[in-house]
C-alpha cells in the first residue's frame, strides 16, 4: 500500500498490485510530510497542523490538545519517543508517550523558520535544513551555517548523508556537498551538468 499526500489534494491510499487508489474522507487538502507512526498509524504533516491517519479504521485524527494544531507543517522526524515537527513558524518538539511539548528545547532552536527536513547522521547528529540555512543540534547547542559559510543558497528543501559522511543538500540556487568535519562545502550547478540550479 502507497500513502500520497499533496499540495490541494489531501491524503490518497494506493494499492500497489492493482493500481487503485482511495481518497481518505476528512483529510487535510494540503499534505507535505508522512511518517509512520506504528504498524497501525501514520503521522500527517499538512497546512493546518498536525494529524494521525488510523489504517485499520481508515479515520483522519486531529491532534487538537497541543500548539501543533494549527501550524503550516513542512517535515516530520521521529527520534524514539519524540516527533520533530519542522514547520514554516519553527521547530516543535513534541513528546509522543506523554503528548506534550517539550518546550526546553523549542526555546533554543526560535531562529529557524520554514524548516524543509531533518536528517540524522551517522555520527548521531541531527541536522536541520530551513529557509535560513542549515543547522546542527548536538542536544544542547544549535550551530549554523549560511552563505557566509560558503552555501549557495541558505534556502535548503532537502538532505542525504552518502558513505564518507559528508552532506548533500539541494538549494534554490545549486546542489551543496557538505563536510561536517572540515567545515567545507563544495557547490554544483548547471554548468557543472544539473538539469536545473533550483530544487524545491
Amino acid at each position: 500500500t502507497l500513502y500520497v499526500g499533496g499540495h490541494g489534494t489531501g491524503l490518497n491510499v494506493m494499492s500497489i498490485e492493482s493500481g487503485k487508489a482511495h481518497h481518505v474522507s476528512g483529510s487535510p487538502s494540503d499534505i507535505y510530510s508522512l511518517l509512520k507512526k506504528d504498524e497501525r498509524s501514520i503521522w500527517v504533516g499538512s497546512f493546518n497542523g498536525l494529524y494521525i491517519y488510523d489504517i485499520p479504521s481508515q479515520e483522519m485524527i486531529k491532534v487538537t490538545n497541543t500548539e501543533v494544531a494549527e501550524i503550516r507543517i513542512l517535515s516530520l522526524f521521529s527520534d524514539g519517543n519524540t516527533l520533530w515537527i519542522g514547520a514554516a513558524e519553527g521547530i516543535f518538539v513534541y513528546d509522543i508517550l506523554s503528548k506534550n511539548m517539550i518546550t526546553g528545547i523549542q526555546d533554543k532552536l526560535k531562529p529557524i523558520s520554514y524548516v524543509h527536513s531533518f536528517l540524522k547522521t551517522s555520527g548521531d547528529e541531527l541536522w536541520i535544513a530551513s529557509i535560513n540555512g542549515l543547522f546542527r543540534w548536538d542536544g544542547e547547542k544549535l550551530t549554523g551555517f549560511t552563505d557566509n559559510d560558503g552555501l549557495s543558497s541558505n534556502a535548503i528543501h532537502g538532505m542525504e548523508e552518502d558513505s564518507f559522511g559528508r552532506i548533500w543538500l539541494s538549494t534554490d540556487n545549486g546542489l551543496n556537498c557538505f563536510n561536517p568535519e572540515s567545515g567545507t562545502i563544495k557547490s554544483y550547478f548547471v554548468s557543472d551538468g544539473l538539469q536545473s540550479n533550483e530544487f524545491n
